[in-house]
């Protein structure tokens, strides 16, 4: 009989008594079955096998784990230096907690393979990784660090993963819930619509109101909005579509890199060249301190290296960031008087900080106004200022 039932929940606790004793645990992992973007509401039955087979065997499993680290542990020293003296395969226990398995949806012979992770006392930023198939340790390195399995015929087959249209998933009845990766798909549905051009069904989720033309999924990053997206991907249809749609042009200007073509065509749709971000600053303030950065490493590589001549790197940066600097400035960019002192509050002993300020100072000196290159305005199809 199955020792393990699944209920739905992808995530969750799971005492194991093997697991009692090693560093400040009680035994209790945190467990994750890894799931395939599909209909099916349960996981793979190989999963459900290696479920099983954690829960008969958690004490070997346990000790096995301990027996393959303390036979590394000379490499180990190796690596990390000066390590705890360990004189039975038991001491490693005091030096690592078991924390969490992940069931994954690679297997072979039936069973899933399963990768430990664990806090180690010679490696706290990148723990400790360990990847099993029933008791045979397969892998050791940092947490997340991937490696090749061997895999069953079948295997390759269940984990193809084969692009498709985007879909929006319901919770399946079995359990009226969503799957992880089902959740994921449906988090950044409309954003699949608009990259991967699927505009008919984009444009009825906005016409049927089932979207609002200027919603905001905060979890998209920077470029929150339909329409940043859909100018990120140059997806002309959904811009005029959605431009129609009176779409806000709000914070994009901070969100499309240095490219120039982008910029001009939102300052020939009314958006500012002095528009702030979400944090309140201007553009202009942005690119400064990216140019004072490039400055000051400048300096630090001339300490560092010195008697070398060659700062092609440097140079071709700065050139690069001030050419981008003096074309804002010739789209009427300014800068407050707060944002030039904050700019310019820095020293460094290695620096040579006057030229530093010279050189930020003369990047944004007015430029004649007869040489200033007046905005476009939007006298053709906006997808002509990306040719």
């Amino acid at each position: 009989m199955s020792q393990f039932q699944f209920t739905g929940e992808w995530e969750f606790q799971l005492p194991l008594p093997g697991f009692a004793g090693f560093q400040q645990s009680d035994g209790a992992l945190s467990v994750t079955i890894d799931d395939l973007l599909n209909e099916d509401p349960d996981p793979l039955a190989q999963q459900l096998a290696a479920l099983d087979y954690l829960i008969e065997n958690s004490v070997l499993i346990a000790q096995r784990i301990c027996t393959h680290v303390f036979n590394e542990y000379p490499a180990l020293i190796k690596v990390y230096g000066d390590l705890p003296v360990v004189h039975h395969v038991d001491d490693i226990k005091k030096f690592i907690r078991v924390n969490h398995v992940s069931i994954s949806t690679r297997f072979k012979d039936g069973i899933s393979f399963m990768d430990f992770s664990a806090h180690c006392d010679w490696d706290e930023d990148h723990g400790l990784g360990i990847g099993m198939h029933r008791l045979a340790v397969i892998h050791m390195g940092g947490i997340g660090d991937g490696y090749e399995v061997e895999e069953d015929a079948e295997l390759k087959d269940v984990n193809t993963y084969v692009k498709k249209k985007p879909q929006l998933y319901l919770p399946h009845p079995k359990y009226n819930r969503l799957k992880p990766s089902q959740e994921s798909e449906n988090r950044y549905y409309e954003l699949e619509l608009i990259r991967g051009f699927h505009n008919e069904d984009f444009m009825h989720l906005i016409s049927s109101g089932q979207r609002d033309v200027n919603y905001i999924n905060p979890k998209w990053g920077f470029f929150g909005s339909y329409i940043a997206w859909a100018i990120q991907y140059n997806n002309q249809e959904l811009v005029s579509f959605l431009m129609e749609r009176h779409a806000r042009l709000d914070y994009i200007l901070h969100e499309v890199g240095r490219d120039k073509q982008k910029i001009e065509w939102l300052l020939a749709h009314g958006v500012s060249i002095n528009e702030r971000n979400r944090s309140g600053h201007v553009l202009l303030r942005e690119q400064l301190f990216h140019l004072r950065g490039v400055l000051m490493n400048q300096e630090q590589y001339k300490v560092t290296h010195p008697g070398v001549h060659d700062d092609t790197y440097y140079s071709n940066a700065l050139k690069e960031d001030i050419e981008y600097i003096r074309w804002l400035v010739g789209k009427g960019a300014t800068l407050p008087q707060e944002d030039i002192n904050s700019v310019l509050n820095f020293s460094g002993r290695d620096y040579d900080n006057e030229r530093i300020k010279r050189v930020l100072i003369k990047s944004v000196e007015p430029i004649p106004s007869k040489t200033i290159t007046p905005n476009p305005t939007p006298t053709r199809p906006w997808w002509k200022f990306w040719e």
